[in-house]
């Protein structure tokens, strides 16, 4: 039990330094960008324009959605219907973070993600700010889905180590 909580401070470390990267309380002077995403724009860095929601949830994130150098997050990883993968992120040989916007309330992302994760152990509590998450567990690989209400983001934080 005491591995688990040490690897769980360790996620949710992540996941605070996320959070505190993309500066996840909105900007009072409204997002950088709005509107819907526009596609691939070669001029803007050879990557998509955030949407409207990723901006709100990750104002000025400096993140790609580009998944393919993101090896900490299991190949066959999904995210359930309603949100939005805003970033995506290797921060370290063992840690990977994921940004998601969303429309749905804080505990509907949860109930709509646990079916998905059925080889995991799960256990859902009250996370940074008071807003759920979903700490889960297999092997060596942990991850903590910390939801954000106010803003409509959810991070990711995985973490790879001895079991």
């Amino acid at each position: 039990m005491t591995t688990i909580r040490i690897r769980r401070a360790g996620v949710l470390a992540v996941l605070a330094l996320a959070l505190a990267l993309t500066a996840c309380t909105p900007d009072p002077n409204g997002p950088a960008v709005s509107g819907p995403a526009q596609g691939d724009d070669p001029g803007a860095g050879g990557g998509p324009v955030a949407s409207s929601a990723c901006e709100a949830a990750f104002p000025d994130s400096p993140f790609g959605t580009d998944m393919t150098g993101v090896h900490t997050v299991p190949a066959d990883w999904q995210a359930p219907e309603g949100l939005e993968l805003c970033g995506a992120l290797q921060s370290s040989d063992t840690t990977a973070v994921l940004q998601y916007a969303t429309a749905l309330e804080p505990d509907a992302v949860l109930d709509a993600w646990e079916p998905l994760l059925g080889g995991y152990t799960l256990e859902r509590s009250e996370g940074i700010g008071g807003w759920p998450i979903l700490n889960a567990a297999a092997g060596d690989l942990e991850f903590a889905i910390q939801t954000d209400g106010e803003v409509g983001a959810v991070v990711v934080g995985f973490s790879e180590g001895d079991a």
